[in-house]
């Protein structure tokens, strides 16, 4: 995942507390991968459907 950020103003970067909210945002995400690959099998099949062509397409 990554994030693009305007050039920064005046401090030359993003508030605090917009980096706060994608901190959080981004553990959540993690924390909901965790759980889709260990609780279900659906995200490591989109993993592997993405990374190996099927040979019927």
């Amino acid at each position: 995942m990554s994030v693009s950020l305007p050039a920064g103003g005046e401090n030359d970067g993003p508030a605090s507390e917009v980096l706060e909210e994608l901190r959080q945002r981004a553990n959540a995400l993690a924390r909901e991968m965790v759980v889709a690959g260990r609780d279900t099998d659906v995200f490591p099949q989109a993993c592997r459907a993405a990374a190996v062509p099927h040979p019927d397409r």
